[in-house]
């Protein structure tokens, strides 16, 4: 964990400075006050996961009682995404989301929740560059039930390739479902989380543009 942070801290130095530094920082730092990890070291250490490792998910569980509200339910998160290992045929050892997929999706809430703040301050958006193999699918996902779960809006999950979609949507799809959320792969208006092509979006914006059903400048938007 110390790695991680000292990582985001070095990136900031390489990617920004002025005012959105500061904005960045602010939120890095935030985000290493409230995430110390996944699962108690101790607690770890004497559990034998290799012939039982249902009982990681506990461990991890426990590990984010305390924890705020964010990061309890990304322990719920963790605990269910472990799950899907285990489910799987033939089962495997189930693994936590990394430190750094963790941190990103703790940027991307505190930024969502102290937007106006940092808008003030010349930054109106988050960006995040991840690199290949880095995980840019499960922190998607659990940003997309941190939004439905936590902010109470519906989520649209926008993907350039078609088949990079359809294989993300069979992925995640039963994962929501274990939520309770319910997931498309088109843009129906009722579903918590949408997975569709940009063009797709822009056609479907645009039409509620037109039909005078979509006012841009609402803050109490139900979608994101």
């Amino acid at each position: 964990l110390p790695k991680a942070k000292a990582r985001f801290l070095e990136q900031l130095g390489c990617q920004l400075s002025g005012e959105a530094r500061e904005v960045y920082a602010g939120l890095v730092q935030g985000a290493f006050d409230m995430y110390t990890g996944l699962a108690d070291p101790e607690a770890l250490a004497k559990t034998d996961f290799l012939t039982n490792p249902r009982a990681l998910v506990g461990v991890v569980l426990d590990g984010v009682k305390g924890g705020d509200a964010r990061v309890r339910l990304l322990g719920e998160i963790a605990a269910r995404y472990m799950e899907t290992y285990l489910d799987a045929d033939p089962p495997k050892l189930p693994l936590t989301p990394h430190h750094t997929q963790v941190v990103a999706m703790l940027l991307f809430a505190q930024f969502y929740e102290q937007r106006e703040a940092c808008a003030a301050r010349g930054v109106r958006a988050a960006i995040l560059q991840m690199g290949t193999g880095e995980g840019k699918s499960i922190v998607i996902a659990m940003m997309a039930i941190y939004t439905v779960k936590h902010l109470g809006k519906k989520v649209h999950v926008l993907e350039n390739n078609e088949g990079l979609l359809e294989r993300d949507f069979a992925t995640y799809a039963p994962f929501y479902a274990s939520f309770g959320l319910s997931c498309a792969k088109t843009i129906d208006g009722t579903s918590d989380i949408c997975y569709c092509l940009k063009r797709e979006n822009n056609a479907y914006f645009n039409a509620a543009i037109l039909r005078g059903q979509l006012e841009l400048g609402d803050r109490k938007s139900t979608r994101l």
